[in-house]
């Protein structure tokens, strides 16, 4: 019996050691910088990219919201902040044309991005990115995952450098690597399909025949229509609209994610410190838990057993009290682990607060941008198409089919 009893206190011994020595530690990520083009790229190989905005990913039930720790807020903010990032580190390597940030479901540019937050707590970020071409290829395909640099975490930091700008630049890298795959054909045919896919979407009558969608959903260009016929002048200048309106847009976003950096930073930071202490936390209580178990039935095997000496009793008893002890320790740590979830999300609700619709100006004309990437396009595209056919006669059929290009 006195073998088991020193058998459990080295065990408890043991207990104490681990539980005291338990921590969590994240080193700061070493730093890079997306691949820049070391001099000026031509005009023809410059591809106009739209970084639509993100899929925020929240699961339906507030039960599953719960267990994943996602406040659809929060998401919402981050399906428009994180899309901005991306397009500053692309537009940043010199490669492209012009890079902008567009409603979710937008495919009216050379490259097309889409992504989806799979994961975003402070700790990690998980994003799924698709990229493809005004053709229909694809580009790119996969599934990023990306820890923190701390040092952005730290006490005074600043808001310069995102916590996980690296996992954008390795994005952005990817998506170099497959246009300098491309050759200048290439160039040509993207920008000429994308230029067709938009004439066809607001004149589809005028342009029957031009483009044919294939059966894998890719497009293929059967001709090209004549550039000074009347109707193609129009629709250039319903296109340089267009684009006006999605700069403006995209300015929207930024101006957005400028007012949201320093609190977004802010509910980061408090996530990752709270999952840190958390994680430690649970883990020392199961410690500390075990080791209560483990006196506990030591005191009682040495205080009750009929063979122990009066002093193995008396440390029995000693044992089964200090047992007690630390098993109440351990179920308030286990407690305090719940009060940071909830400082969690209290920090949430916090930064929720903060974020505002989108007010976009067409033509005097305010527009609230509410509701899912797909509701705030549908609206776009609508008004757009609303006054473009008005100003333009475009959705007059009598304007019969454009030219062909000789």
């Amino acid at each position: 019996m006195n073998l088991s009893l020193k058998s459990l206190s080295a065990l408890a011994f043991l207990c104490v050691l681990v539980s005291g020595c338990v921590t969590s530690e994240t080193r700061p990520q070493p730093l890079s910088t997306a691949h820049k083009s070391a001099a000026e790229v031509a005009e023809p190989l410059l591809l106009d990219v739209g970084v639509g905005i993100f899929d925020p990913h929240v699961p339906a039930t507030e039960k599953e919201q719960k267990e994943q720790r996602i406040d659809p807020d929060v998401r919402a903010a981050e399906a428009r902040y994180m899309p901005m990032l991306l397009a500053k580190t692309m537009q940043g390597t010199g490669y492209w044309g012009q890079v902008r940030v567009v409603p979710h479901g937008l495919t009216a540019f050379d490259l097309n991005v889409a992504g989806t937050i799979l994961k975003s707590d402070g700790q990690s970020l998980q994003l799924s990115i698709v990229a493809t071409d005004a053709t229909g290829h694809v580009w790119l395909s996969k599934e990023y995952t990306g820890e923190p640099d701390t040092r952005a975490y730290k006490s005074g930091a600043t808001t310069a450098r995102d916590p996980f700008q690296n996992l954008y630049v390795l994005i952005a890298d990817d998506l170099m690597a497959v246009r300098a795959k491309l050759k200048p054909a290439d160039f040509e045919r993207i920008r000429n399909v994308a230029l067709l896919r938009f004439d066809t979407e607001l004149a589809p009558y005028a342009y029957q025949g031009y483009l044919q969608k294939q059966r894998d959903g890719t497009y293929k260009i059967l001709r090209l229509p004549a550039e000074d016929s009347p109707l193609s002048e129009r629709l250039e200048q319903v296109r340089e609209r267009d684009y006006a309106l999605l700069d403006t847009v995209d300015d929207q976003y930024e101006v957005s994610a400028e007012k949201i950096s320093d609190s977004y930073l802010n509910w980061r930071r408090s996530s990752y410190s709270e999952l840190e202490q958390e994680q430690d936390l649970k883990h020392s209580a199961h410690m500390r838990m075990l080791l209560g178990a483990v006196g506990v039935l030591g005191g009682i095997a040495a205080a009750t057993s009929s063979h122990s000496s009066d002093a193995a009793q008396v440390a029995g008893a000693v044992g089964l009290y200090a047992g007690i002890e630390a098993f109440k320790s351990g179920m308030g740590q286990a407690s305090e682990a719940k009060a940071h979830s909830e400082a969690i999300k209290q920090q949430t609700e916090s930064f929720s607060a903060e974020v505002a619709p989108i007010n976009l100006d067409l033509e005097g004309k305010v527009v609230e941008l509410r509701g899912s990437g797909e509701q705030q396009f549908l609206e776009w595209r609508r008004l757009l198409k609303e006054l473009y056919q008005n100003e333009t006669g475009l959705d007059n059929p009598v304007a019969g089919n454009a030219p062909v290009k000789p």
